[in-house]
């Protein structure tokens, strides 16, 4: 199967939920959360189908720690809620990249 196969689900996912909480984020008027879960997802979209091992690469080692940066200085009483929300599947992404890469140095 390949890498985007695996992680596309992931990235649905991902986005579902970070949607969910950018309009919580805009119903409760905190515009700081919604600057930094749209910028979590903007590029998302572009990452379902993509086979480019290294786009994926960079969201989990830098868009995605952003986000937890982010939350970590600005609202770390939220940190615990993103990381149980997101943080088994950015596990699973994290497996299925070092799979990949695995499979693409081969034997």
């Amino acid at each position: 199967m390949a890498l985007m196969e695996r992680l596309d689900p992931d990235y649905l996912y991902i986005l579902k939920y970070g949607l969910l909480r950018a309009r919580d984020a805009a119903y409760e008027a905190t515009i700081d959360r919604v600057r930094v879960e749209t910028e979590h997802l903007h590029e998302i979209p572009t990452l379902i189908g993509d086979a480019n091992l290294y786009r994926h690469y960079d969201y989990l080692v830098r868009m995605r720690v952003q986000y937890l940066d982010w939350y970590r200085a600005h609202r770390p009483e939220m940190l615990e809620e993103v990381q149980h929300r997101f943080g088994a599947v950015w596990q699973r992404m994290a497996d299925e990249l070092v799979k990949a890469k695995r499979e693409a140095d081969g034997p």
